[in-house]
């Protein structure tokens, strides 16, 4: 089977060593995608990629929040895309939008990066440092917290899960296919009512050693 990169929206199409052509569709959000490639990242040894995706994963992680949130109030979908469009560029703010919509739906303070994380990211992200192993797990252990935490709110309601289904990849009229789930965060695969596991499981999965 030729080897195959992951693909921005999911659909990847593959020819396997008998010339039998077929699609493989990653089941999974980008914000799942992404945290999968940043913990791959740290196995491979390149940890300043790693914090970066980590960082990525969240921020799409508050995009699916926001989409969420406004589909649940009935608003149209062609509306909400033009509306997006205002702050697809701009993280702060998305951030600011995931704040308050946090706030107006649970009535608690949304639970984000602290200043030092902040200050970490952007140190890596926009200085050029290069991180240390231990650094790269702590940073995605954080961001780890957040999604997992914030979900678990969104978990009270079953309308997530039919969202969720119905925003995943999804390849159109192929005559052969595949689906794979991301490996460290996957919800729509529960284990003991939660889609979430303990961060240090998913490194041992990755088989990486936490070194913090």
């Amino acid at each position: 089977m030729q080897s195959q990169q992951l693909i921005d929206d999911g659909i990847h199409k593959v020819v396997c060593d008998r010339g039998h052509k077929y699609t493989v569709e990653l089941r999974a959000q980008k914000f799942e995608m992404l945290f999968d490639i940043a913990v791959n990242a740290i196995g491979d040894g390149y940890m300043r990629e790693a914090v970066a995706s980590f960082a990525a994963s969240l921020e799409r992680f508050y995009e699916f929040f926001i989409k969420y949130h406004i589909h649940s109030l009935g608003i149209d979908e062609s509306i909400l895309l033009n509306t997006w469009k205002e702050v697809s560029n701009q993280s702060e703010r998305q951030l600011g939008a995931f704040t308050f919509l946090f706030l107006a739906k649970y009535n608690e303070k949304a639970q984000t990066l602290d200043s030092n994380a902040v200050g970490f990211r952007n140190k890596v992200i926009h200085k050029g440092y290069i991180p240390t192993e231990a650094e790269a797990i702590d940073f995605g252990d954080k961001v780890y917290c957040i999604i997992k935490n914030t979900v678990q709110k969104l978990e009270l309601s079953e309308r997530l899960y039919s969202y969720y289904s119905s925003t995943l990849p999804c390849s159109k009229g192929a005559k052969y296919s595949l689906a794979q789930q991301s490996k460290a965060i996957s919800m729509g695969h529960k284990i003991d009512g939660t889609s979430f596991r303990d961060y240090k499981s998913i490194l041992k999965q990755f088989r990486i050693d936490d070194v913090r």
